[in-house]
C-alpha cells in the first residue's frame, strides 16, 4: 500500500467507523487520526515498518495541521476538532503524497 493510499483508507475508515479524542480507539470500532492509521495498517496487512515513508506521512500531516510538535495526537484531541477536520486532513494528505508520487 502506497502512503497516498494509507491517508485515503483511514479517511475512509473514520467515514464508516467514526471518529473519537483521547484514545485511540472507541468501543464501536471509532479511531482517532493515529488509530485509523494503524487501523488501516493491520487491516491491510502493512504493519508500520517503513522508514522515508513514514516519516513523510508524519511531516505531511503536520504541515496540514500546522501541529508544531509533529505528534499529532494533541491536534486530534483540541477541544474544537471536529471529525471532518481529520477527514479532510487525510483527504489533503493523500492527494500531496500522490502527488509526490508516494
Amino acid at each position: 500500500m502506497k502512503p497516498s493510499e494509507l491517508m485515503y483508507k483511514s479517511a475512509e475508515y473514520l467515514i464508516e467507523k467514526g471518529w473519537c479524542q483521547n484514545r485511540l480507539f472507541g468501543d464501536n470500532g471509532e479511531a482517532c487520526l493515529l488509530g485509523a492509521m494503524e487501523a488501516v495498517e493491520v487491516r491491510e496487512d502493512q504493519l508500520p515498518h517503513w522508514g522515508y515513508e513514514r516519516t513523510r506521512i508524519n511531516d505531511v500531516l503536520a504541515e496540514i495541521t500546522g501541529d508544531p510538535t509533529g505528534m499529532l495526537y494533541p491536534w486530534n484531541n483540541a477541544p474544537e476538532r471536529t471529525a471532518e477536520d481529520v477527514i479532510l486532513a487525510f483527504k489533503e494528505a493523500g492527494a500531496r503524497l500522490e502527488a509526490e508520487g508516494l
